[in-house]
């Protein structure tokens, strides 16, 4: 039998904190025998990697669940309120706004520039090249969309009391066909799940 003192300590930005385990009394088939002070030291690491193998086991359990909540993906291909070909998500304007910025890189589109008064982010979008991503970063290349190589603009607008709508744009300012909008919505929903945004 053992018994041990476990002292968690709360860093103080809440994140994180650490945690001591010490040895206070054991007893062993022979009642008079000592631990020596390595011993003493093992059985304090070894139950700290144990709960440390608790908590890994908890995260991943954790990561799981929010995996499996996010392939509720909201995203769906629709219209805008002026009646341009859009993706269509349940999500707040500011919500899509923050949430757009975890997929840019992964969908290989670059912000050029971006005005938040009016919800428009300019991007320009080059196909990737696989086997040179994977050669230079050791992980495939981002998702392929189904565009041509150049700039794009993405406008954000009001859907409904608590929807938005993300409408493509040309160049020019031009709004991409139905068609088009629509074979951009299952590379969106891919990246989506990959990297767990809330679209």
């Amino acid at each position: 039998q053992v018994r041990y003192a476990i002292e968690l300590a709360p860093r103080p930005h809440g994140r994180t904190l650490s945690m001591t385990v010490t040895l206070l009394e054991h007893e062993y088939f022979v009642p008079d025998a000592e631990l020596a002070a390595n011993d003493v030291k093992a059985t304090e690491v070894n139950l700290l990697n144990r709960v440390i193998n608790q908590v890994a086991i908890a995260e991943t359990q954790k990561a799981r669940e929010l995996r499996a909540r996010v392939a509720e993906v909201a995203l769906e291909p629709g219209m805008d309120t002026a009646g341009n070909p859009a993706l269509v998500t349940t999500q707040s304007l500011d919500v899509t706004w923050s949430q757009l910025e975890l997929l840019f890189a992964e969908l290989n589109l670059t912000v050029t520039d971006f005005d938040r008064s009016v919800y428009t982010y300019y991007v320009n979008y080059v196909q990737p090249e696989r086997g040179f991503w994977r050669a230079v970063t050791f992980r495939d290349a981002p998702a392929g969309l189904p565009l041509e190589n150049g700039d794009y603009q993405l406008v954000l607008t009001r859907q409904g009391d608590n929807g938005t709508a993300i409408t493509w744009l040309d160049k020019d300012g031009q709004p991409l066909n139905a068609a088009d909008v629509t074979a951009l919505y299952e590379p969106f929903v891919q990246v989506i799940r990959a990297v767990g945004a809330e679209l």
